[in-house]
């Protein structure tokens, strides 16, 4: 998807850009998760020429205007993955209004920004969410160590427009 500010499209990475955990978190179409900051910025780097971390004004575009960054704009289990046993496949909630899918949970996103005191922040909910307000478009989660690693934890990738027959 393009993003229509910087001209970058955003990209989820998936599992086969590193081994996983095992059980609910396995599987080729699986979100990446377990990564620290600079490991996802490595991962997105390593797959798409130019490719990093989305800035938070980048990650903001591709949600949209909706309370929720889903087709909708409203939260339902079909449109976003939380209060879930594991992460969904990558890919399988509709796409939302800027043509993005799985912006409202599934995995946290890491931003590329910083915050105060090199802290970073990582955005969009997570699959073992079962409260409506941290999965809000607008909900920011501060003040995460750049070396955190979690199991609900992952990246998507901005890049330049990349060849399509890859």
């Amino acid at each position: 998807m393009k993003d229509g500010v910087s001209g970058v499209e955003v990209i989820p990475v998936l599992t086969e850009a590193k081994p996983q955990p095992e059980g609910k978190l396995a599987g080729p179409r699986k979100p990446a998760v377990m990564r620290t900051w600079q490991e996802a910025r490595d991962v997105c780097a390593g797959l798409y020429p130019g490719g990093d971390l989305p800035t938070e004004r980048q990650w903001e575009n591709a949600c949209g205007s909706g309370t929720y960054c889903t087709a909708s704009g409203n939260l339902n289990h079909t449109e976003a993955i939380y209060d879930a046993d594991g992460p969904a496949d990558v890919g399988s909630t509709p796409a939302n209004p800027r043509g993005v899918q799985d912006m409202t949970g599934n995995v946290w996103e890491w931003m590329k920004d910083d915050v105060e005191g090199g802290y970073k922040r990582i955005r969009g909910g997570s699959w073992s969410l079962n409260v409506d307000w941290s999965l809000r478009a607008v909900y920011r989660n501060y003040g995460y160590h750049p070396g955190y690693r979690d199991l609900d934890v992952g990246c998507r990738c901005v890049a330049p427009p990349q060849d399509s027959k890859k």
